[in-house]
């Protein structure tokens, strides 16, 4: 009986101990290392499994299927690895931005990947901008820490970024300070645009002549050069319509008038 159960495969013993030495005789991509990585039932087995299995696939399915904080963490780290040496990156692609893939193993694919287009892919899935900003400052390449902190786009996160990165990388803290920068000359634009705005709607509104302050207020316009900005860019349009067909009336009637006058004096004489 005893050279029977010799016999099994080690992956197969009921010690888990055994199966985990068996694990390690399995090749990194076998059906039975992704089968024990989310059937076995020993904690240390799937951790094991984890560990060997090279399958992006597979890691990702059992990460949405464990629940052992230990595992999850095994299986994280070996997905990452996976991830940054796959060498199929449309499904590399997919498995980034699938919602089991955290952006903390966004971040160690990017951190790990040895090819440029996959350390922009895993820095292009991250989800949050916390994210974005760990990445700047602490990816081993300075491409990377340069691209992540391209993305940051809130003036808090980037005013962060700036005072964490003097110390540690003055490039990214450089890119960071000119983005706050261009951050508050918009608002600054912005802020203006508003302004000679309500100032126009004012003025359409108003009864005499209009036809200085117009001529200021649309050169100011024109000064602050917006093109990007959609919403404001159609208010304006809009009030200057208004007073465009303002000005259309009020010439309507003043050729009326003069041909009113002519009429009379001509009757007149």
């Amino acid at each position: 009986m005893s050279g029977i159960f010799s016999l099994s495969p080690l992956h197969e013993h009921a010690d888990p101990t055994q199966r985990v030495l068996g694990l390690a005789k399995l090749p990194p991509d076998s059906k039975q290392i992704a089968q024990l990585l989310v059937a076995d039932p020993a904690a240390e087995v799937r951790a094991a499994a984890a560990a060997r299995c090279e399958d992006g696939a597979a890691l990702a399915a059992a990460l949405r299927a464990e629940a052992e904080p230990a595992v999850r963490a095994e299986i994280a780290q070996a997905l990452a690895r996976a991830l940054a040496g796959m060498h199929n990156a449309d499904a590399a692609q997919a498995l980034l931005c699938a919602g089991e893939c955290t952006d903390a193993i966004r971040i160690d694919v990017a951190r790990r990947a040895a090819d440029p287009e996959r350390r922009h892919m895993a820095i292009a899935s991250l989800r949050e901008e916390s994210a974005l900003i760990e990445l700047a400052l602490t990816a081993g390449r300075a491409d990377t820490r340069k691209e992540a902190a391209g993305r940051v786009q809130t003036l808090a996160g980037l005013k962060a970024l700036a005072e964490a990165a003097q110390e540690k990388d003055r490039g990214v803290a450089t890119l960071a300070r000119a983005r706050v920068r261009e951050i508050n000359r918009r608002a600054a634009r912005q802020a203006e645009a508003d302004a000679v705005l309500a100032q126009l709607e004012a003025v359409a509104a108003e009864s005499g002549p209009i036809l200085t302050a117009v001529v200021n207020l649309s050169h100011r316009w024109e000064e602050l050069d917006l093109p990007e900005d959609a919403a404001r860019s159609a208010r304006f349009e809009a009030v200057w319509q208004t007073i465009q067909a303002r000005f259309d009336r009020e010439q309507q009637e003043q050729r009326s008038r003069a041909k009113f006058e002519q009429r009379a004096n001509q009757w007149l004489a």
